[in-house]
């Protein structure tokens, strides 16, 4: 199906000029927070419009849901860091948000990578247990995720104190970043 290509480059591009603003800020955005935020509202207008013409785009709704997340982040956080900022999973703009991932799992369920986001998406909602339910899914997916292992096996140890079983995360991570 055609898909906005332009307005899907244009966002990707919005979505990474706000991301280079957010790793140069290494923690305190307060400067450069009102560009980081212009930057995404703009990809998400750009995304929105990328799917007016498909959309069932995965790619597309992928880079939606995360923008609109990092979006939020940085509105909730007021310029401090947004790495651990929970969101309201109660909001009208977080349910949003979540429909995009969902949207993005339906066109692929067997795709990790969705899946993988929207655990982590889901954890700072502070949804743990639904959280948990999609690091799993990703692992019976592909048990070498290595970036679901890191994710799952700090869950494991944070959240759960299970600082053993996280260690054999933590040790099946080793092997397999090894090959």
């Amino acid at each position: 199906k055609h898909s906005n290509i332009v307005a899907r480059a244009q966002a990707a591009c919005f979505s990474e000029k706000a991301n280079e603003i957010l790793r140069a800020a290494h923690g305190s955005l307060d400067d450069d927070c009102a560009d980081a935020i212009e930057f995404l509202e703009m990809a998400v207008l750009n995304y929105k419009q990328a799917l007016e013409s498909n959309p069932n785009n995965k790619e597309t709704l992928i880079g939606c849901a995360e923008a609109r997340s990092a979006l939020h982040k940085l509105q909730v956080s007021k310029g401090r860091s947004i790495s651990n900022q929970t969101l309201d999973g109660s909001s009208p703009e977080v349910a949003m948000t979540a429909k995009y991932f969902l949207r993005a799992i339906e066109c692929d369920p067997t795709d990790p990578q969705p899946l993988f986001l929207y655990a982590k998406f889901l954890m700072s909602c502070g949804r743990h247990t639904s959280a948990e339910d999609y690091f799993l899914r990703v692992l019976e997916i592909d048990p070498r995720h290595i970036q679901c292992l890191h994710a799952y096996s700090c869950f494991l140890l944070d959240v759960r104190g299970l600082e053993e079983v996280a260690h054999r995360f933590f040790y099946k991570l080793k092997m397999t970043e090894k090959y």
